[in-house]
């Protein structure tokens, strides 16, 4: 039989023959000396155990042993068992004189035993066959080495456990979401009220639009708060007793005594109520505040309607003001044109004022339609004659004492011809380019009129 040994260094695994027992070999791998030790003795072949009863070899089966050592199959246990239990039932009856270690022969009396001397017994792991052998791997003994050594055996990895998935990820994930929903779901009814009443609060104070309905919410929401919390008291001094409810509704000072002797049960009621007068308050807030923007910017806005166009100069001795109603275009360039214009006309004819004065300029446009000038307008084959659309540009120059040094005025009259080239589409197409047309000559027209401002006006004398 091979001996199976190891290398205590490198673990490495051989199939000796039992003749190398007790000899003093060296590893093939990690060149370390070991000692094979010698086989196991075999074991002696295990005794039969035979029944007393039916002569049956009972090794492996469930048994019951005496105490003289003799074995009984289960059968034939209950068997002896059922007629012993009917002899001690009898009456009187004297117990069988065969009953003794031997189990008796002859009549049926004798073959009974004392149950009282059987002793289960467990299975005997002796009887159980050997693990077979491990199979000889053994090679040949390599020629060039001192001593013999085992050959190399095929060694074959056990396959790695598979890894299980790693799931504690997930799992405290779901456990966080389940912790945070079941906080959310635990929270008390009165948080939830002041987080959708900040939110409405903070959407009316940001929105001036939406801002009355938002303070309406607010002073509904805080109503419905003020009964909540009102209710729940009166139920709690019902609950108490039906006379201290109606006394709780009908006098105040008995309310309010009320409350504090029973303050651990009704402060959250009382809080209730609390909350709906903040709330409230915060609507009216919210209102107030922008009523009072509201009269603040119409102030403000009256007094910049006092005060006239700004001054478009970048030169401090001229203030220009230009009023051109509502031109076409974006808002406020044709303006800074026209005031560019006039400063430009002004800096190079070297029109000042007197030292330590300015001028007040004021240009204005008023529209209009000429009293002379016609235009053709044709409608289903036939001309419609109409005044032509006029502008009137007015340039007025004044000193710091408030008298007229120059006041020109020019007109811009459409050109007749200017219909003719309009574009036909969409009628709104065609008034657009009229009033382009008409329009496009208000910057050269007050720069002429800023051309006759004269450059050294007489002090105090008004302009021809």
């Amino acid at each position: 039989m091979p001996i199976r040994v190891q290398c205590d260094n490198c673990r490495r695994v051989y199939n000796l023959p039992d003749d190398n027992a007790g000899k003093r070999l060296r590893c093939k791998q990690c060149a370390v000396a070991f000692t094979v030790p010698a086989p196991a003795a075999a074991a002696p072949p295990a005794k039969p155990k035979i029944c007393v009863v039916c002569n049956q070899n009972v090794a492996g089966l469930p048994r019951t042993k005496d105490n003289a050592g003799n074995y009984y199959c289960r059968p034939c246990y209950d068997e002896q068992a059922r007629k012993h239990a009917m002899a001690q039932s009898r009456a009187g009856a004297p117990v069988p004189a065969g009953i003794g270690a031997g189990g008796g022969s002859g009549s049926d009396d004798g073959d009974m035993i004392d149950l009282a001397a059987l002793e289960p017994e467990q299975f005997d792991e002796s009887t159980q066959p050997p693990p077979p052998p491990i199979p000889d791997l053994e090679a040949p003994p390599i020629p060039d080495m001192d001593e013999p050594i085992a050959a190399e055996p095929i060694v074959v990895e056990a396959p790695r456990p598979k890894k299980k998935k790693k799931k504690k990820k997930a799992q405290a994930a779901a456990a966080s979401s389940d912790s945070f929903m079941s906080k959310v779901q635990a929270m008390p009814l009165e948080l939830w009220v002041v987080g959708l009443a900040l939110i409405l609060a903070g959407v009316g104070m940001l929105s001036r639009s939406v801002a009355p309905q938002m303070s309406l919410l607010l002073i509904l929401g805080g109503l419905a708060c003020f009964f909540w919390g009102k209710i729940c008291l009166v139920m709690a001094a019902f609950a108490e007793d039906t006379t201290t409810g109606i006394r709780y509704m009908f006098f105040p000072f008995y309310a309010i005594f009320f409350i504090l002797s029973n303050w651990s049960g009704v402060q959250r009621y009382v809080g209730r109520v609390a909350l709906g007068i903040a709330i409230m308050i915060g609507g009216f807030a919210i209102s107030v505040k922008h009523v009072v923007n509201d009269v603040l910017e119409g102030r403000a806005n009256s007094r910049s309607d006092r005060s006239g166009p700004e001054n478009l100069s970048t030169d401090p001795a001229y203030v220009i003001q230009v009023d051109l109603g509502e031109p076409p275009g974006e808002e406020g360039v044709l303006e800074k044109q026209v005031a560019a214009a006039i400063q430009d006309s002004f800096i190079q004819r070297g029109v000042k004022p007197p030292p330590g004065g300015k001028y007040q300029v004021e240009a204005l446009v008023e529209e209009g339609a000429s009293a002379t000038d016609k235009i053709s307008i044709p409608i289903n084959g036939r001309e419609l004659n109409m005044p032509a659309p006029m502008l009137t540009c007015k340039l007025r120059v004044k000193d710091a004492g408030g008298n007229v040094v120059c006041d020109k005025e020019g007109n811009i009259i459409l050109d007749k011809n200017a219909l003719l080239n309009a574009p036909k589409k969409k009628s709104s197409d065609g008034e657009s380019f009229l009033e382009k047309q008409l329009w496009k000559n208000v910057v050269p027209q007050f720069k002429t009129l800023a051309a006759d401002v004269p450059a050294t006006p007489a002090s105090g004398s008004p302009a021809p």
